[in-house]
């Protein structure tokens, strides 16, 4: 079975890393503001992302092993989220490319 053009799960599950290595820096606070969590496909990374807007909103940070706390069911999806990303700098192009995707699912 191929897998639609929209769904690509590991560039979801990249974005959720990029998030963890960029920290709550003014670029990834912007993107937190604008980005719903609707444009991930993949419904782990749905939870996680709401998960790391709360914790950026409430204590300013964003921090995996915090948030592993706080959702220890999706913990070995969130450290398997840092072998994902290899660059802090490609989010902007990430954040595209899963908007592009989540605009031809709809």
């Amino acid at each position: 079975m191929t897998t639609p053009v929209w769904r690509n799960d590991d560039l979801e599950g990249a974005v959720i890393g990029a998030f963890f290595l960029r920290g709550a820096d003014p670029e990834v606070m912007d993107i937190l503001a604008t980005l719903p969590a609707d444009v991930f496909s993949v419904r782990a990374y749905q939870d996680i992302y709401t998960g790391i807007c709360r914790q950026a909103r409430v204590s300013g940070v964003i921090d995996p092993v915090l948030l592993c706390n706080e959702m220890p069911e999706l913990a070995p999806v969130i450290t398997d989220t840092g072998r994902k990303t290899w660059v802090k700098s490609s989010l902007e192009h990430y954040v595209a490319a899963l908007r592009r995707n989540a605009a031809l699912r709809d």
